[in-house]
């Protein structure tokens, strides 16, 4: 029987936290509420690796991003970072795909 895939908010980030898990040279930073961060719209993911760093956006198939998580967007695609949205498509592969590079020295801050 396979584990039907994931729908909420909080399944789409336990989901996308544990394939971060399967590679032990990345890390992930994750602020629960908006209240645990200083800058509101803040990337709901920054994953750290020997590759360079993925600032992700997690919204589910009806979710939508304000416009502070835009701003933060575009500030960090302007400042050359990998900033995407990933939602209920991007899991597994595609999420697994850019983990695996971002695991890799010398891929740094390569697009998704």
């Amino acid at each position: 029987m396979s584990t039907p895939p994931p729908r909420t908010h909080a399944e789409l980030l336990e989901a996308f936290r544990g394939l971060v898990r399967q590679w032990p040279q990345l890390t992930i930073q994750h602020f629960p509420t908006a209240f645990d961060c200083w800058s509101p719209g803040w990337p709901d993911l920054v994953i750290v690796g020997p590759g360079g760093v993925l600032w992700r956006e997690v919204k589910t198939a009806r979710d939508r991003l304000s416009p502070r998580q835009w701003d933060w967007g575009d500030r960090l695609i302007t400042a050359g970072q990998d900033w995407a949205v990933w939602g209920p498509a991007d899991y597994p592969e595609n999420a697994r795909e850019q983990l695996s590079r971002l695991a890799q020295i010398g891929n740094r801050n390569s697009p998704s």
